[in-house]
């Protein structure tokens, strides 16, 4: 397999985030976008982003960024995600290689949290692991419905789309 070339010269980079403290913080970012961008499937997308996270989670807690900075990079990062998610991108959601959720106008942390709950259920190993999964999927639903953060149709195309992948998981399961 052949090796990812990171970083990217300077002038290959794109204004991806606020200009970061130091030149090795910058280049370590590009090194972090570029490997988000060259995910292969939904679970390296998600373990890239929660290494992401972590390292911007590591900055703001050492004092070497300030909040501001903090919430641009998250936005990158989350810009980042779903766009390489998106039915267009590289990566694919479900199994069938579609996302059940792009034809609603998700924010973009709810897609990629929906995106992530549906690969777990799809990725379940027994009975059990796919109904604790589906009820974790349920109560995100559930969560975002009592804080009306989205709309009735919305929140009936999670539900939905969550009970339909674990109903056919656990019809694989059973076979």
């Amino acid at each position: 397999m052949p090796r990812e070339q990171l970083p990217l010269p300077a002038d290959q980079r794109s204004p991806l985030a606020p200009r970061l403290p130091t030149t090795p913080l910058q280049d370590a970012w590009h090194d972090i976008v570029r490997r988000l961008e060259l995910a292969r499937d939904l679970p390296a997308l998600e373990l890239r982003a929660e290494h992401a996270q972590a390292w911007a989670s590591a900055l703001i807690q050492a004092e070497v960024i300030d909040r501001d900075t903090f919430r641009s990079l998250v936005r990158v990062r989350e810009r980042v995600c779903k766009r390489v998610a998106s039915p267009r991108g590289r990566v694919m959601s479900g199994r069938d290689g579609h996302d059940p959720f792009a034809a609603y106008n998700l924010p973009a942390a709810v897609h990629a949290q929906a995106l992530k709950l549906l690969v777990r259920i799809a990725q379940a190993d027994t009975p059990t692991a796919c109904l604790r999964a589906a009820d974790r999927a349920e109560g995100f639903v559930l969560g975002l419905e009592t804080v009306k953060a989205l709309n009735a149709a919305s929140l009936e195309a999670l539900y939905v789309a969550f009970d339909n992948a674990a109903t056919a998981r656990q019809l694989e399961l059973e076979q």
